[in-house]
């Protein structure tokens, strides 16, 4: 989630060394330069987005003079595992991530309770866009098509995790490993988000079609209704049927 963020800030030149106690996203709007992160160097630009991990130094140097704003979040998992190169995106697919992160920022700075859910959506869709091109970006191709598969397959109740690795045609374990590397979560840890995300938004619209929980559970990709509770629960902290209850119209299903 958003804890805070930053206003536009007056053209920096020569950074003075800051650390914080949470994730910070970046954007650069305006001027060029560079960013050094811990032992990284980092090229800025217009457009670039740049997550530095909690506790670590950074500073930022211009000689044209720099704009950013930040984004200051206690959720970040992309490219913070151990080893892992910074996120740092330049490249034109930022022009979409560039606009998400505005609206995020803007939507926060009204400080408006009503538009929390909104907030929430919008953060998450950011992140989930900075983690496919960094991906996509960063590492071994296999991983990019492990989490594509996934992705397109999540909700098939008969998905096959260990069929998806054994299509790489290396030994799985090792690709468990590298996925959790970069993801920072197990593939099947991975599967069951996507899953418990379309639980969600089934729930959340559930005033229309009245679905039963079965049946929520089996569109998201779960062949278990109890399995998918608990998994539910693990994730949201209510059962389906309690999270079902915070929403007019759906009222309590059968199971």
């Amino acid at each position: 989630m958003i804890i805070d963020v930053s206003n536009s800030k007056k053209p920096y030149f020569d950074g003075v060394p800051v650390i914080n106690n949470c994730y910070i996203l970046s954007l650069t709007l305006r001027g060029h330069g560079y960013k050094e992160i811990g032992d990284q160097k980092i090229t800025l630009q217009p457009g670039s987005i740049v997550c530095t991990p909690p506790n670590t130094l950074q500073r930022s140097f211009s000689s044209d003079g720099m704009e950013d704003i930040v984004i200051y979040t206690t959720r970040f998992a992309v490219g913070q595992q151990e080893g892992a190169k910074i996120l740092c995106l330049n490249d034109d697919a930022t022009c979409c991530a560039r606009h998400l992160f505005e609206v995020a920022h803007n939507t926060f700075q009204q400080r408006n309770i009503f538009l929390q859910e909104f907030l929430d959506k919008i953060f998450d869709v950011l992140v989930s866009f900075l983690e496919t091109q960094y991906i996509q970006s960063t590492y071994d191709p296999r991983i990019t098509e492990i989490t594509k598969q996934l992705s397109l397959s999540f909700t098939q109740t008969d998905l096959s995790i260990d069929r998806i690795l054994n299509n790489q045609g290396n030994n799985s374990d090792y690709l468990r490993r590298l996925f959790k590397r970069v993801h920072g979560c197990t593939p099947i840890q991975y599967l069951n988000r996507l899953r418990i995300g379309k639980a969600k938004l089934l729930i959340e619209g559930n005033s229309i079609h009245h679905y039963t929980i079965t049946e929520i559970a089996e569109k998201s990709g779960f062949s278990d209704v109890s399995y998918f509770s608990r998994v539910f629960r693990e994730h949201m902290g209510f059962s389906p049927s309690q999270y079902e209850r915070l929403f007019p119209g759906t009222g309590p299903k059968e199971w």
